[in-house]
């Protein structure tokens, strides 16, 4: 292979991770997945499986498109199977360590909305995950929200021994 083959190899290769770790992070943080955010998805995907259909009906291994061509759906593997492995090795029960902070923020934004919405005084944690539709949210979770927010949150024990989320009077 002379050195430019090996260069353009590379490149694709590059290309493809970029985007393959842009695509899965880009799934992972929706929080809705509607029609426009699956259709770019998988518009990425498909267009690399093209690049092989065109290589394979344009005479296979000596046809006009150079076999650097490959590279890019090879880096787009890479690219979603290394986020996939970084997001796996960085997550603790449900609680990924790398987004924690922006996560914590959104939960206590969640509580706060929904105490404060209603007309409790505090809400079980049970009850907090049903309403709000998170039930990943572990009890160690939630305490380390009101730890992280002292002056908004506070822990309380409601009358049938259950963990809540009480709002602090300001």
């Amino acid at each position: 292979m002379h050195d430019t083959n090996l260069l353009m190899l590379s490149g694709t290769i590059a290309l493809g991770m970029v985007i393959g770790w842009m695509v899965r992070r880009t799934f992972i943080q929706q929080q809705k997945l509607d029609a426009k955010v699956l259709g770019s998805i998988i518009s990425v995907m498909v267009g690399a499986g093209v690049l092989g259909i065109f290589k394979f009906f344009s005479g296979g291994i000596n046809g006009p498109l150079p076999n650097e061509v490959y590279g890019y759906p090879i880096g787009l593997l890479a690219g979603v199977l290394a986020t996939a492995f970084a997001d796996f090795a960085t997550h603790v029960e449900g609680e990924g360590t790398v987004d924690k902070g922006r996560r914590m923020l959104e939960a206590k934004n969640a509580i706060l909305h929904q105490i404060a919405g209603g007309e409790y005084s505090a809400l079980s944690f049970e009850d907090i995950r049903n309403d709000l539709g998170t039930k990943w949210w572990t009890d160690r979770f939630l305490r380390e929200v009101i730890r992280n927010y002292p002056t908004e949150l506070r822990h309380e024990r409601l009358s049938d021994g259950r963990s809540a989320i009480a709002l602090n009077k300001k």
